[in-house]
């Protein structure tokens, strides 16, 4: 019985393993994003983390960009202050968590802060997107108001985002993306094409040992 859960435990690890893989930035989907909202910090939750992030207004208004599955979280500031970049942020599609709301889980295009945990909920009842962020400390929440388009299920009434916005993102994108691939590219690159969340390594290490005291049980 003991060798069964151990053989059970090394086969249950061997699936977790892509799992453990955080994913890298699409790019691709990048290059052909478009503009499908505007959001505005409308609190001033979080700052005790975004102050240690930056001393810039990297997360004031926030443009959300869309390719298929794949949204993009883009500080307005990023146009002229490339450093904001950082603390963009991508996901895949929203997922429905309960009635009226909706989550995706974010990662920033800067590895290695103090970030530990990022996601956007976004409501039916309200035209506004929350930002929850996690360190190893402390959790947050900021609302961001939805000041046109339309992001997982919320929408602004009546207001969509504007030719001159899709354009002017797309030439934003365009005249950045050679600098951003070889930022945010290079970074995983130099950790692996694939990075390890902490969260992740503790669960494989919990189940690789598991499995191997299950199976040396058998020889005991």
């Amino acid at each position: 019985m003991i060798a069964k859960a151990g053989s059970a435990s090394l086969f249950f690890a061997f699936l977790l393993f892509p799992a453990c893989l955080t994913s890298s930035i699409p790019f691709d989907a990048l290059k052909q994003a478009t503009v499908t909202a505007i959001l505005e910090r409308s609190d001033g939750d979080c700052n005790e983390i975004i102050s240690q992030l930056t001393s810039e207004k990297c997360f004031d208004d926030t443009v959300v960009l869309t390719s298929g599955d794949d949204h993009f979280f883009i500080p307005l500031m990023a146009r002229n202050t490339p450093d904001c970049f950082d603390f963009a942020a991508y996901s895949g599609a929203f997922s429905s968590m309960s009635a009226g709301f909706e989550e995706a889980q974010a990662q920033l295009f800067k590895a290695g802060t103090i970030v530990t945990d990022a996601k956007y909920v976004t409501y039916t009842v309200a035209p506004e997107a929350e930002l929850f962020l996690e360190t190893d400390d402390i959790g947050c929440s900021t609302i961001n108001a939805l000041k046109a388009g339309n992001v997982g299920n919320a929408k602004y009434p009546g207001v969509d985002v504007s030719p001159e916005d899709v354009e002017e993102w797309k030439k934003v994108i365009a005249d950045n993306i050679d600098m951003l691939e070889e930022k945010y590219g290079s970074q995983e690159s130099a950790n692996g094409e694939g990075v390890f969340s902490f969260k992740s390594i503790v669960l494989l290490i919990l189940v690789l040992v598991g499995a191997i005291f299950g199976v040396m049980s058998v020889f005991l």
